[in-house]
């Protein structure tokens, strides 16, 4: 390689080293930017309310120690908790160069080390309970912490302690998994999702290899490669032949199959067969295109693949885009970046970052979620924040944690650490953020850049050049590939460029050289496209301004019940201008212009829906059509707001609406269309008793749902289009139940949650 400042880089580091023959972009080493607003402030936000606390990383090592061993009686996954936070800690720490990071992720690591059993496994699984459930996709998570760990520690003695830990799980695997007589094959160490959670070990496995040369971890990765990530059909291979969308295989969850991926471009890296590289952009290209949502995730159903046009289903009331779904493809996008060199991924990256990841990250501390740093789930139609936990599980001092709030610090790391990587012939920048990059030129020369910007407030970028180079090399900086009308120049010389690519500029670069970017802001419109889910699906509208997806807001002016009407310009864009309509916290606000003349406040979608209740029911998706309006006062049938599956295994699309049918004298949730009518009796307090088939709904000593003479009063909270919570006088709220069986509906200390919504039709 002759660019002599990466090469120096990968001979630092055997993880990235085989990059060196597959990728066009680089990771800068750690400490290389600084940088300012609230970005910087996002992840110095995670670093102090959950990478600096050493009582929760003590809490995630004790999953290990302790017994019995926590996850064996529900086959759970609490042992990816540690390893999760560790890769975000890792990558964080990238970033910040905070000494105090460092030395609790030091003391946590030692801890971990010494948690290893004598034979070198680290499980939260007993051993006649292991290489079952989620055992192998929590020490896949155990390695790559320890890996990421590795990466940035600056002690060897520990790294080499470091690295005979993760080779005495991984021959403890080896000993058990694989071919061969008395092991399993790898898609047979887990009973969910038709194992391919466990096929992720791939990538930890290859980075093992790389960490040490030893073939038996490479000849590991071709048995998972040759199983093909799940028993019941070859997914790299599927994605080879590139003739099905990921939301038709038979196994779609959305963050086991890019993990597995991840582990394949590896496994190319290692092996350099080029069909590997191929599958992975083949499957990559086609989320990108097939499934990923306005806001930068997939999963429009639980947390599966399911198509883009799902996020247009009206009728479907339970948890989407989920936050390690966004994560996970925010990481996707990185290895990408890298190994094609092609803008498209960048874009990508900060489509995710500003809207959906910055719009799980808890700023305000809200205990709603027991103050988790980060939410699971976002709505796109007209709903709320914090649906539910993801991947909650108690641990054994009655507190809980979840899979996303682990996950999400690798998110927030990962922001600075993409937004500018090098090249073979200089540096390419990918995100426009306020700060400094301290780098080297190709030739290893000393090279600084800052960048002033106001971006994504407007569109407007300053990148000021310093070094002392005298040999030309290329500055590359994204034009998005929205950016119809981009303004490029060097020193006040135009250049042209094209959208969804990177403009290359090449020269001696002379200390003061100014590059002057102007990116177009103007309000794009979306409406939808493709084979849309169900009759009210077209009746929509979305506005995204550069990267940010604007949403409306319940606490902003105007009824959000109204359906909009954008006015646009001849050249089809939405006409908007900067608002000061919001009295309370949110990064940026906007007005749009409709065709009647008013006006509707929006915010972006990472500030909008903050208050995770009622108060602050929003839409990125906006309705052009009233559908949803109902009429509480007026009689009404009253169903379970969400589908009832047949199974999550693998394709969702099989499953039924879920009606309410009086059972003896309990009320019940069972899989059919019919809703239970209902005749509503206000009452003085707001609240309702609503009466039905001879009685009143009304909860029994056993917290159930039943018809009675004297009803239960109820008051209806509205969830966002004809979603409703019913809540009782004591705080308590009405939940159904999402099972094919008859299954009661009881009173709940919840709210919010997938369970807690019932849709309401007037007759």
């Amino acid at each position: 390689m002759e660019n002599k400042y990466i090469a120096s880089l990968l001979a630092a580091d055997p993880q990235a080293a085989p990059r060196g023959g597959t990728d066009k972009l680089f990771a800068a080493p750690a400490g290389s930017f600084s940088y300012r607003g609230y970005l910087d402030q996002t992840v110095r936000l995670i670093e102090d309310i959950q990478l600096l606390q050493r009582p929760l990383w003590q809490k995630f090592v004790r999953v290990f120690t302790e017994l019995p061993k926590p996850d064996t009686a529900d086959y759970g996954w609490r042992g990816e908790y540690w390893g999760k936070m560790m890769r975000g800690a890792a990558i964080t720490y990238r970033y910040t160069q905070n000494p105090l990071l460092l030395r609790t992720m030091t003391e946590t690591v030692r801890e971990m080390i010494a948690a290893a059993e004598p034979s070198g496994r680290i499980s939260s699984y007993a051993y006649e309970n292991e290489l079952r459930g989620w055992d192998m996709w929590a020490r896949k998570y155990v390695m790559l912490g320890l890996q990421y760990f590795y990466e940035i520690c600056p002690d060897e003695a520990l790294k080499k302690e470091v690295i005979a830990c993760i080779k005495g799980e991984a021959d403890v695997i080896l000993a058990a998994v694989g071919e061969g007589e008395g092991k399993k094959p790898i898609t047979e160490t887990s009973n969910a999702w038709h194992g391919q959670n466990s096929s992720s070990v791939l990538e930890p496995m290859v980075r093992l290899y790389h960490l040490t040369g030893e073939q038996k971890y490479l000849d590991f990765a071709a048995h998972i490669v040759r199983c093909g990530g799940n028993t019941v059909e070859n997914i790299f291979e599927k994605a080879l032949e590139n003739k099905t969308s990921p939301h038709n295989f038979e196994v779609v969850k959305a963050y086991e199959t890019m993990s597995c991926f991840e582990g394949l471009m590896e496994y190319y890296r290692a092996t350099g067969e080029e069909k590997w590289r191929t599958a992975a952009i083949h499957m990559a290209n086609r989320i990108r295109t097939e499934e990923v949502s306005l806001i930068g995730c997939c999963g429009c159903w639980h947390e599966l693949f399911d198509g883009k046009e799902r996020q247009l289903d009206t009728e479907y009331a339970g948890i989407v885009q989920e936050t390690c779904v966004t994560v996970t493809y925010m990481k996707f996008c990185l290895q990408l970046l890298c190994l094609t060199g092609e803008s498209v991924w960048a874009d990508e990256i900060e489509r995710s970052a500003y809207n959906a990841l910055l719009g799980a990250v808890n700023y305000d501390g809200n205990k709603q979620n027991g103050g988790l740093p980060f939410d699971s789930y976002s709505p796109l139609i007209m709903g709320l924040r914090n649906r539910a936990t993801g991947g909650k599980k108690t641990l054994s001092d009655g507190s809980f944690y979840g899979c996303c709030a682990c996950i999400g610090a690798a998110g927030t790391g990962l922001i600075p650490h993409a937004s500018a990587l090098l090249r073979e012939d200089g540096v390419a920048i990918n995100l426009y953020i306020q700060g400094k990059m301290t780098l080297k030129t190709p030739a290893g020369k000393p090279l600084e850049i800052a960048v002033s910007t106001d971006y994504p407030a407007d569109g407007a970028v300053f990148v000021d050049v310093c070094t002392t180079d005298e040999a030309p090399f290329t500055l590359a900086l994204r034009i998005p590939a929205w950016s119809a009308a981009t303004a490029l120049s060097v020193n006040g010389e135009a250049v042209p460029v094209t959208p969804g690519t990177y403009a290359e500029l090449c020269r001696v670069w002379q200390p003061g050289d100014r590059v002057t970017l102007t990116l177009d802001m103007r309000t794009r419109v979306l409406r939808p496209e493709g084979n849309l889910p169900n009759e009210n699906s077209p009746h929509h509208v979305a506005l995204c301004r550069g990267p940010l997806v604007l949403a409306r807001d319940a606490r902003l002016p105007g009824d959000l019940r109204v359906p909009v009407n954008f006015e646009t310009d001849a050249e089809g864009y939405a006409i908007v201008e900067v608002s000061d309509a919001p009295d309370f916290r949110h990064f940026f606000a906007f007005r749009a212009k409709q065709k009647d003349g008013t006006w509707v406040e929006l915010l972006d979608y990472a500030s909008a829906g903050r208050t995770w209740d009622s108060r602050s029911i929003f839409s990125a998706w906006m309705p052009t059509k009233d559908y949803y309006n109902v009429d509480i006062r007026k009689p009404f049938a009253l169903s379970f707001g969400v589908y009832t599956p047949k199974t999550f295994d693998t394709k969702p699309y099989n499953g039924t609406s879920t009606g309410l049918f009086v059972n003896g004298e309990g009320v019940v949730c069972l899989p059919a269309p019919a809703g239970l009518v209902v005749t509503p009796h206000p009452q003085p307090d707001g609240s309702m008793l609503l009466e039905t088939e001879g009685g009143f709904l009304a909860v029994n000593a056993a917290d159930e749902l039943t018809v009675a003479a004297k009803g239960t009063p109820l008051t209806p909270e509205w969830a966002g289009l004809d979603r409703y919570f019913l809540r009782l006088a004591d705080g308590r709220y009405l939940r159904g139940a999402n099972k094919t069986e008859p299954t009661p509906i009881r009173a709940w200390e919840s709210f919010g949650q997938s369970y807690d919504i019932f849709r309401l039709k007037n007759l």
